[in-house]
């Protein structure tokens, strides 16, 4: 399954879920120093995601305003059972989240921060 194709966008993502990576070892985090994913600074996988950098620089990324950058996560989840699963994305400003090409959280204008939920059925293989 693919996951999160484009879901951190501009200065506090914050993100927490625990259905994912039982055997992997995490998501490939793409980390840019434009608030648009314009200039790839750094390249890691980051073994949960779940952050809150306020207002600070995720640290050793290479990124250099706490305020103007973006994030992107890709990879593949292991769901431990077939069923509806509930993501929730908090961040301040816009973010989105694909799981299966799928948008199921998405808002794209400039707010305080605050928590999104999308559902999606996924399907447990062994």
């Amino acid at each position: 399954m693919n996951f999160l194709r484009t879901i951190g966008f501009v200065f506090l993502v914050s993100f927490a879920f625990d259905a994912f990576a039982q055997t992997g070892t995490g998501l490939i985090g793409k980390y840019y120093d434009t608030d648009s994913f314009g200039t790839l600074v750094t390249t890691r996988t980051d073994a949960s995601i779940n952050f809150d950098f306020a207002r600070s620089i995720p640290s050793g990324t290479g990124i250099t305003a706490a305020t103007t950058y973006s994030i992107a996560w890709s990879g593949q989840i292991e769901a431990a059972y077939s069923e509806l699963y509930t993501f929730h994305v908090t961040a301040d400003d816009a973010a989105r989240l694909w799981v299966d090409d799928q948008l199921i959280v998405q808002r794209t204008f400039f707010q305080g921060s605050g928590e999104m939920r999308g559902q999606i059925p996924v399907s447990y293989t062994h």
